[in-house]
C-alpha cells in the first residue's frame, strides 16, 4: 500500500478518535437528555423558518419521567432494558422525542444497532429524515464519519460501527418480517395500531430484541385506530403488567399547542356533560375547551366519537369503536362505576355422594370460566341462558339472571389458556361439556330455567338436556307471525324478527339506571308535567311510579368481560355483492366477541316473557336421573 495513503488512513482514525473524544465530552457535560437535545439538536417549526432547538414540551417532558422510571428496576434498585408502550394524541411530537433518544443513545455507545419501523414507507422516511436533521446539524467536531447516510440508513464509520436503518411493517410474499436476520440494540415502533401483519412483525422484531440487556431500548408507540384490535390487547396486558412493557398515557390535554388564546370560561356559554366532566376531572381550562370545540367542528365535521378516538382524554377513549356503537355510550359509561371483581372464579363440581345424590361444589380456579357475584338464594328463582359454540374464535357463553331483581349474579365463559407461544387465547370447549356445565348450573341455581339457544349446535345440546332430565327447560312459541297455531319447541329460536326483539329490550335494559335514577329524564317529565297544571303531590307520585316501572325494566351486571363487549358491540354496514351499502349489522367489532352479549339477550327475553317471581316454599336438591354418560 502507498506511504501517502498509510498516512491518509492515520489521519482519518485520528480524526475520528478525536470526535469521538469531543462527543464523549459533550455527553459527559450534559448528562440530561433534555439538555443534550436542546444544545445540539434542530427541528423545523411548525411555522416555515430557520431551524430551531429541540425544546422538550409537556408531552416530551412526560416521556423523558416515564423513562427514567422504566429504566431502574422498582425492587433491586438496579438499571434494567427500557421498554415503553405508548398511547397518545395526534402531532404532539412523540416521533421527534424518540427518534432523538436513539440517536444519543447510539452515540454514547459503539457497536449498537437501531431500527426505526413504522406502517408505511412514507411515515418511515419521515422519521429518518428527522434523524438526518438532527445529525447533521451537530457542530462539526462532535460528528463522527458516516459509512453511510442514505435513504434508509445511518451508519458511523469505525471505530464507533453505530447505526440505526428503517424499515415498514408490511410483509408480503418473499419478506422474512422487519427486524429478521439481526441483533438489535434499539426498536422504534411506530403508529403499531396500523400495522398489517401485526403477529408476524411483532415476533421478528421481539426474537431480536434481547431484554435481559439493561442498555437495551424498545419504544412502541401509536394513536389509536379503533378498538378490540392488536393494538388494544397489547396496551391491556401492558397494563396488567403481563407483557413486559410500561404503558405510557398521553391526553391531548397534556399538550400545551392543543388550545385557545384569551378565553374565559363566561365565553364559553353553555357546557355539555363532556366539557363538564373535563373541567371537574381534568382540571382543562377554557383555552382547551375552547380548541375542543373548534377541532369538532372543523377538522371532524362535528363528529365527537372520531375527537375521542384520535385525541382521547383517557386511554377508553382511544380504543372505541370507529363505527357507531349500538348502545349508548354515556349509559355504559354509568354502567362501568358498578363494575366488580367477582366473589368467586371456578367451575362447578359435581360430587357423588352415597346412592344416587350428587353434590356441587364450587371449585375455586383464577383461570375457570365460571364468575360468581351472588351464590343461589333460598325461595329465589333464577334463568340460565347459554350461547353454545365448539370454536375458541367464537366461544361458548352463559349467563345466571335473577328473576325477583334482574340482576345478572354469574357468568361462564370459556376458561382462558395458552398456546405453545404463551399468548392467551379461549379454550376450546366441546358441546358435551358446555352441556354438562350449563346442566350442573341449572341445578346449582335452584333448578333455574334453562334456555339455550336451538340454532345449530343448541338444538343437541337442548334434547342432550331432555336426555338427563332437566324439568325446567324453556320452551318458546314457534310459528309464522301471521299462523294462528304456534307449537312449542325446545330452546330459544333467534331468528331475524327475534334478533330484532332481542336488541330492543338488550337497549332499553342497559340505557334505564338500575335504580329509576335517571336524573335527565325525570328532569323532562317534571318539566313536561308542571306544565299541563298537575299538583306537585301528583308528581311525586309519577315519578314514584316511573322509577318503578324503570327498575322493573332493568338490573345490575358486574361482569367486566360483559360490558367489555358492549363497548365493542358496534353497527356495521354490510354490502351486497356489487359492493352496495345493503343494510345496517349489529355484531361484534372485529378481534371481539359477542356471545356473552347473545346469551344476555335470551336471558333478557325469557325474562320479560316469565316475569318475576320468587319461589313460594324452599328447594330441595334431589336427584334427577340422566345418562350415564355425562358422568354426573
Amino acid at each position: 500500500m502507498p506511504r501517502n495513503q498509510n498516512k491518509k488512513d492515520a489521519e482519518k482514525q485520528a480524526d475520528s478518535m478525536e470526535r469521538m473524544r469531543n462527543l464523549a465530552i459533550s455527553l459527559h457535560k450534559y448528562p440530561r437528555a433534555e439538555e443534550f437535545a436542546e444544545k445540539f439538536f434542530r427541528i423545523t417549526p411548525k411555522i416555515a423558518g430557520p431551524l430551531i432547538p429541540f425544546k422538550y414540551n409537556r408531552c416530551q417532558r412526560k416521556l423523558a419521567i416515564a423513562w427514567e422510571k422504566a429504566a431502574i428496576d422498582p425492587d433491586t434498585g438496579n438499571r434494567r432494558a427500557v421498554m415503553l408502550l405508548i398511547l397518545k394524541p395526534r402531532q404532539i411530537g412523540c416521533s421527534t422525542w424518540v427518534e432523538s433518544k436513539l440517536l444519543e443513545e447510539m452515540l454514547r455507545r459503539q457497536n449498537s444497532t437501531g431500527l426505526t419501523i413504522s406502517h408505511e414507507t412514507k411515515s418511515a422516511q419521515h422519521m429518518l429524515d428527522i434523524l438526518k436533521r438532527f445529525y447533521n446539524n451537530m457542530p462539526d467536531e462532535m460528528r463522527l464519519p458516516e459509512r453511510y447516510l442514505n435513504r434508509n440508513e445511518l451508519c458511523m464509520s469505525e471505530p464507533h460501527n453505530g447505526r440505526i436503518f428503517v424499515e415498514t411493517a408490511g410483509v408480503g410474499k418473499g419478506k422474512t418480517g422487519a427486524g429478521h436476520s439481526h441483533t438489535l440494540q434499539m426498536i422504534h415502533a411506530s403508529e403499531i395500531g396500523a400495522w398489517e401483519d401485526k403477529s408476524r412483525v411483532w415476533d421478528g422484531l421481539m426474537n431480536a430484541f434481547n431484554a435481559q440487556d439493561p442498555n437495551s431500548i424498545a419504544i412502541f408507540e401509536s394513536s389509536s385506530w379503533g378498538s378490540g384490535n392488536w393494538h388494544e390487547e397489547l396496551w391491556n396486558q401492558a397494563v396488567a403488567g403481563e407483557n413486559g412493557f410500561m404503558p405510557v398515557f398521553l391526553s391531548w390535554l397534556d399538550h400545551e399547542e392543543y388550545e385557545l388564546p384569551n378565553i374565559e370560561m363566561a365565553d364559553l356559554g353553555k357546557l355539555n356533560d363532556d366539557e363538564r366532566k373535563l373541567i371537574e376531572d381534568y382540571d382543562a381550562t377554557a383555552n382547551q375547551i375552547a380548541w375542543r370545540r373548534w377541532t369538532i367542528r372543523n377538522t371532524f365535521n362535528g363528529s365527537v366519537r372520531r375527537f375521542k378516538q384520535w385525541y382521547p382524554s383517557t386511554p377508553q377513549e382511544a380504543f372505541q369503536s370507529e363505527t357507531n356503537l349500538f348502545l349508548d355510550e354515556r349509559k355504559l359509561e354509568l354502567r362501568k362505576a358498578h363494575l366488580k371483581d367477582p366473589i368467586f372464579k371456578g367451575e362447578l363440581n359435581p360430587v357423588r355422594k352415597q346412592g344416587k345424590s350428587v353434590d356441587l361444589q364450587p371449585k375455586e380456579d383464577s383461570a375457570g370460566g365460571l364468575h360468581i357475584w351472588e351464590y343461589p338464594q333460598p325461595r329465589e328463582m333464577y334463568i340460565v341462558a347459554g350461547d353454545p359454540s365448539d370454536s375458541r374464535q367464537d366461544p361458548s357463553a352463559m349467563i345466571v339472571l335473577k328473576r325477583n331483581t334482574g340482576d345478572i349474579v354469574a357468568t361462564w365463559n370459556n376458561p382462558i389458556d395458552e398456546n405453545r407461544t404463551g399468548k392467551k387465547r379461549f379454550a376450546k370447549v366441546r358441546i358435551d361439556e358446555f352441556t354438562k356445565k350449563i346442566y350442573h348450573l341449572g341445578r346449582y341455581y335452584n333448578y333455574a330455567i334453562l334456555a339455550v339457544e336451538s340454532n345449530s349446535l343448541g338444538i343437541g345440546v337442548n334434547n342432550q338436556l331432555l336426555t338427563m332430565g332437566y324439568w325446567n327447560l324453556y320452551r318458546q312459541l314457534r310459528g309464522e307471525r301471521y299462523m294462528m297455531n304456534k307449537t312449542e319447541k325446545l330452546g330459544w329460536w333467534t331468528g331475524a324478527q327475534e334478533r330484532r326483539d332481542m336488541l330492543v329490550e338488550l337497549n332499553k335494559y342497559v340505557s334505564v339506571n338500575p335504580d329509576g335514577s335517571n336524573a335527565e329524564k325525570i328532569d323532562t317529565l317534571v318539566m313536561k308535567w308542571k306544565s299541563e297544571g298537575i299538583p306537585n303531590k301528583e308528581i311525586d307520585l309519577l315519578i314514584k311510579e316511573y322509577k318503578e316501572k324503570a327498575i322493573s325494566e332493568s338490573g345490575y351486571f358486574w361482569d367486566k368481560r360483559l360490558h367489555r363487549e358492549m363497548m365493542h358491540f358496534q353497527e356495521v354496514k354490510k354490502a351486497n355483492k356489487h359492493g352496495v351499502l345493503a343494510k345496517k349489522k349489529i355484531e361484534a367489532a372485529p378481534g371481539s366477541t359477542d356471545d356473552m352479549i347473545m346469551a344476555f339477550m335470551i336471558a333478557i327475553m325469557v325474562w320479560r316473557e316469565v316475569g318475576r317471581a320468587r319461589n313460594v316454599g324452599k328447594v330441595t336438591y334431589t336427584y334427577v336421573p340422566c345418562d350415564p354418560v355425562t358422568g354426573v
